[in-house]
């Protein structure tokens, strides 16, 4: 019985260790991901939002950006952005458009990213500002 149940034991682990993605796989970044920058500029502005990559070419992706920017002095902006996305070295780089922003004043959101985990990426805002940025990966809410 104790063979049965450590032969599981060590079957199971190695398994359950390959169902994680790793970093640098190919389109282990596929997913929905939050994120956040700091506060930049004078106005003191802070840029959320979600984004969902979609495997395109081997390490490309297309993206899907909404973004909320708000400013210490009430000023705010919605956009939603198409992006590509490419995949090289640990490292993420998102080129942007505007789809659709209100108000108009608006410029893309870049990002140049390091993948730190299969769940975290930090780096820098790239855009008419630049600031820190973390994205996080968020979970689909289980139904039960």
């Amino acid at each position: 019985m104790r063979f049965i149940v450590l032969a599981f034991f060590l079957t199971a682990v190695p398994l359950s260790a390959q169902a994680q993605p790793r970093p640098g796989a190919t389109h282990a970044l596929a997913g929905n991901w939050a994120f956040e920058t700091d506060a930049a500029t004078e106005r003191r502005c802070t840029i959320t939002g979600e984004a969902t990559l979609t495997p395109a070419r081997p390490d490309n992706y297309t993206v899907r950006l909404s973004t909320l920017e708000q400013c210490a002095s009430g000023e705010t902006w919605r956009s939603l952005q198409d992006c590509t996305a490419v995949h090289s070295q640990g490292s993420l780089r998102l080129s942007c458009t505007i789809v659709r922003v209100q108000p108009s004043n608006y410029a893309p959101d870049d990002f140049a990213l390091r993948v730190v985990s299969a769940d975290a990426m930090q780096g820098e805002l790239v855009s008419t500002w630049n600031a820190p940025a973390r994205w996080r990966r968020t979970r689909p809410d289980l139904v039960s």
